[in-house]
């Protein structure tokens, strides 16, 4: 499990408190732009402040519910794959309670209802949802991969959430598919150049900033599955590189 970042959350001129009593499990990179939840409430990210241990933020103004929350661990694909196959299934699960019972059957509703086994994107009016049902290591790097190009793009429950800034879902896909699924992954270097929060391990801060990045990436970035995923699920697609459709973005280089 990553340390955490001892942090003190600050709105405006108002403490609001400390982030846990020691350490914080987060167990994804941090970025300005990303939501947080805290005191019961969610919150926008407008500046990390490392040298002071301070995260800045602001009252967000709705969205899903973020995953930052002090627990739990990373969850590997094979375990969003069986949640989908669960969800695709029709067939009971005789282990559950009744109220699981319910609970999977309104799931499984939800589920054909919004035609979540065929949509990629899922409009969210100001984001769109980039449904993987990849692990979080993948979706990561797709939200670094994302970052790189100029969006803002944070690790969701099932898959990448990403912020549209006005532009068209299909905009969207066209630089999924179109640029970063058919070309080289950018080095760690550059995808973490701007990044925040880090330092995990117990000798984490003695270490250069390269080796750093390079370590993180190695535990938490699995770009090779994520460049997969992406060229596999845009290969049926046509996309002209450099077209008139490719996002002009305010560049943030995945600075979490």
């Amino acid at each position: 499990m990553p340390l955490g970042m001892p942090a003190v959350v600050v709105s405006g001129s108002i403490l609001l408190s400390f982030v846990g009593q020691a350490f914080v499990p987060v167990s994804q990179m941090m970025t300005p732009g990303q939501r947080i939840l805290f005191g019961g409430r969610t919150w926008l990210i407008e500046v990390i402040d490392e040298e002071h241990k301070a995260i800045h933020v602001a009252p967000a103004k709705g969205g899903a519910p973020p995953l930052f929350n002090g627990g739990g661990g990373r969850v590997h694909t094979r375990v969003r794959e069986r949640m989908r196959d669960i969800y695709l299934a029709q067939d009971t699960l005789p282990f559950l309670d009744p109220t699981a019972q319910r609970f999977l059957g309104e799931g499984r509703e939800t589920f054909t209802t919004l035609a979540l086994a065929d949509r990629l994107l899922l409009d969210q009016g100001s984001h769109a949802i980039l449904l993987t049902w990849l692990g979080d290591a993948a979706n990561e790097a797709i939200a670094c991969l994302l970052m790189s190009r100029g969006l803002r793009a944070f690790t969701g429950r099932l898959g990448v959430e990403i912020q549209r800034a006005n532009h068209s879902l299909e905009e969207i896909e066209h630089l999924l598919g179109g640029d970063i699924g058919s070309e080289p992954a950018a080095p760690v270097d550059e995808l973490l150049a701007k990044a925040s929060n880090l330092a995990r391990e117990k000798w984490d801060g003695l270490l250069s900033p390269h080796l750093l990045r390079q370590s993180y990436a190695s535990s938490n970035l699995d770009l090779n599955e994520a460049m997969a995923w992406l060229r596999m699920t845009f290969k049926s697609r046509s996309y002209q590189v450099g077209s008139d459709t490719k996002l002009s973005c305010v560049p943030s280089s995945c600075n979490r």
